[in-house]
C-alpha cells in the first residue's frame, strides 16, 4: 500500500508556508493510485483543504489533526470506497465533505471529532451507500450533518476535474441509501442563530437515522431544528434518536412525503 504517516518520532506537520499547487496540505489526485493510508499527521492553515481525496479509492484517512484550513478539513470527492476515521477536524471553512458526481459514494465516516468549523460539520452531496457513525459534531457554523443532492452539474473526465464541489440543480440525483447512526450533534448554527439545523436532509431518499443525539447547547446561537427533513426527501426511517432541547421552534421538523 501507499502511506503518508506521521507516527514516527517527529510527526508530519504541514502548515501554510509548505503548501503549493492546489493549496491543499495533502492532495491525492487522479494519478495517485488507490489503497492509500493517510494517518497521524498534523495539518494546518491550508489555503484550501487539509486532506483532499480527489482520485483515489479503497483508502483510509485516520487519526489526523486538521485545523484552520480555509476550505474543508477533509474532502473526499469523485471516487469512493474510502474510510475517514478517528480524525480531529477543527476551525476549518467546513469539516468533512463528501461530494460525488455519479451514482456512487460508498464512503464511511466514523468516530471523528468535528468542531467549530465555519460551515457544515459533515456534508454529503450525491452520496450512495454512505455510513456516518459515531461522530462528535459540535459548534459548527451551519448544519451539523447536511445531506443533499449531487455536487457536480458538469461531466467529470480525467482531463477536467472540477476545482471544488458545487451543488447541482434540476437534473441532479439525490443522495440515497445512507445510514446516519449514533452521532452526537450539539450547538449547530453558530454562524446565525435559529437558521441552520443539527441534522438537515434535502433531496435525499432511503436514509436511516438511528441513535443520534441532538442538543441545542449553551450560548446565544442555537440550531433551528434538531432534525429537519425537507419535502424533497422520501423513505426516511427514524429510530431511537434523542432530540430534546435541540431546537428553538420544534425538536423535529418533518415535511417529508414518505
Amino acid at each position: 500500500g501507499n502511506y503518508i504517516d506521521g507516527a514516527g518520532k517527529t510527526p508530519n506537520y504541514v502548515s501554510l508556508k509548505d503548501v503549493w499547487g492546489w493549496g491543499d496540505c495533502i492532495n491525492l489526485h487522479p494519478c495517485s493510485g488507490d489503497g492509500w493510508v493517510v494517518a497521524n499527521n498534523i495539518l494546518k492553515n491550508a489555503l484550501r483543504n487539509g486532506i483532499r481525496l480527489t482520485g483515489v479509492s479503497k483508502s483510509v484517512v485516520s487519526n489526523n489533526y486538521v485545523s484552520d484550513c480555509k476550505d474543508c478539513g477533509i474532502i473526499a470527492c469523485v471516487r469512493d470506497e474510502n474510510t475517514i476515521i478517528g480524525n480531529s477536524v477543527f476551525r476549518n471553512g467546513a469539516g468533512i465533505t463528501l461530494a460525488f458526481p455519479w451514482d456512487v459514494g460508498s464512503t464511511t465516516v466514523v468516530g471523528n471529532n468535528i468542531s467549530e468549523n465555519k460551515r457544515n460539520g459533515i456534508m454529503v452531496c450525491g452520496g450512495k451507500y454512505v455510513i456516518i457513525q459515531g461522530n462528535s459534531i459540535s459548534h459548527n457554523g451551519e448544519h451539523g450533518i447536511f445531506i443533499t443532492d449531487k455536487a457536480y452539474d458538469i461531466p467529470v473526465t480525467e482531463e477536467r476535474w472540477p476545482e471544488k464541489p458545487i451543488r447541482g440543480e434540476g437534473h441532479c440525483s439525490p443522495s440515497n441509501r445512507i445510514i446516519v447512526s449514533n452521532n452526537a450533534i450539539i450547538a449547530s448554527s453558530q454562524r446565525a442563530h435559529n437558521t441552520y439545523d443539527n441534522i438537515f436532509l434535502r433531496c435525499s431518499s432511503d436514509i436511516l437515522l438511528e441513535g443520534n443525539i441532538c442538543y441545542k447547547g449553551e450560548g446565544s446561537k442555537k440550531p433551528r431544528y434538531g432534525l429537519n427533513i425537507a419535502n424533497t426527501c422520501s423513505y426516511i426511517t427514524m429510530r431511537d434518536n434523542v432530540l430534546e432541547e435541540s431546537g428553538e421552534v420544534d425538536n423535529l421538523h418533518n415535511e417529508a412525503a414518505d
